[in-house]
């Protein structure tokens, strides 16, 4: 008899991997990948030939990845239309041209608000033209640019939820509560199954903790109070270190100067960003808004691209650079970003930076 732990990887590395191939070459019909679905369902039930086992979570439950509260199975049929996107990207080469909808260096907004969705009209403009640089195929829903199987079935999976909930904000905000406590439930330090159970819990001095857990009247309740329990027990155990993690601005050597630049993005208010430059004495203090942005990593970028545009204006060279964004600088020292939704912005950077360093 296999354990529950034996069945999943089973079902994951062969069950779910066998017809790989094929579904990157076909379209199987939905019927089809309903019965590979049943097979495996009853297989994980426990159900043999006649037997009529209850199934006592549905494989809509299952199929959810385990930080949302299921087992990360596959949706057969969603992960067979996610290997035949791969095929797009070759079949959209060569069938860009957004010259049309550029006027004079900037965006056409009244001409991009005319043709696309309001959604789609906001992502395009917060992107920034760049003059001299060819179309390229890039994948929108990865920061790298890079198209994934993997990110393709989240983007058809999330698309079926919202068709279910139809874009309820109360279903969202409830999901995303769950999945936080998924999260901590699955990375808490538990202690191993126990026939005395009991007499653990008396042991630890939590006998009442049990008690209350027993009337709880809900699975996810339990759950939440035990993922609070996991936490309070390492915040007892950890040692509080006042300014442990924190830095303090360095002055720069003599003769130098230092560039701090930083970004600061909301969903529903206003983007702005802003640097500082600063010798051991003085300081030049510059901001500027944001009118349309993506994320928080465009306008880091932004932050970082004029300040160093300014640095060059003023003629300094002999400089020092820090930003507390990982990623702007992966993006201006490596090609990890070139494919992105900020690739030119990346591009405009990198060559900046290599004439301030000539």
């Amino acid at each position: 008899m296999l354990s529950r732990a034996g069945k999943e990887i089973l079902i994951k590395a062969v069950a779910q991997a066998i017809p790989t191939y094929a579904m990157g070459c076909f379209d199987i019909t939905k019927s089809l990948c309903d019965q590979i679905s049943l097979m495996i369902a009853r297989f994980w039930w426990g159900q043999q030939d006649n037997e009529h086992k209850i199934h006592w979570l549905s494989w809509e439950r299952l199929v959810q990845p385990k930080e949302k509260g299921g087992l990360g199975f596959r949706d057969i049929h969603s992960f067979n239309l996610a290997m035949l996107a791969k095929q797009l990207p070759e079949y959209m080469e060569g069938r860009m041209d957004a010259k049309k909808l550029v006027e004079v260096g900037t965006w056409d907004e009244e001409l991009v608000k005319e043709i696309f969705w309001e959604e789609d009209a906001e992502l395009i403009l917060s992107l920034t033209v760049h003059e001299g640089m060819n179309d390229i195929a890039a994948w929108h829903f990865d920061k790298h640019g890079l198209f994934s199987v993997k990110s393709a079935y989240k983007i058809h999976q999330d698309d079926m939820k919202r068709r279910i909930t139809r874009g309820d904000p109360s279903s969202a905000a409830h999901d995303e509560e769950k999945t936080l406590v998924w999260k901590k439930l699955w990375k808490g330090r538990w202690t191993r199954k126990c026939k005395q159970v009991t007499e653990i819990w008396k042991e630890l001095n939590l006998k009442q903790v049990r008690l209350e857990l027993a009337d709880k009247d809900s699975a996810m309740e339990i759950i939440r109070d035990l993922v609070k329990l996991n936490e309070d027990a390492q915040t007892m155990t950890q040692p509080n270190i006042k300014g442990a993690g924190q830095q303090c601005w360095k002055r720069p050597p003599e003769n130098m100067l230092k560039l701090n630049c930083d970004g600061a993005y909301h969903a529903t208010k206003s983007e702005g960003w802003g640097f500082v430059i600063r010798d051991d004495d003085g300081a030049v203090v510059k901001a500027g808004k944001v009118e349309h942005a993506q994320d928080v990593f465009q306008v880091e970028l932004i932050a970082c691209f004029q300040a160093v545009k300014y640095a060059m204006e003023i003629g300094v060279t002999n400089i020092i650079i820090e930003s507390d964004s990982l990623m702007v600088k992966q993006a201006a020292t490596s090609e990890a970003y070139r494919l992105s939704d900020f690739g030119g912005l990346i591009w405009e950077l990198k060559d900046l930076l290599a004439m301030l360093m000539d």
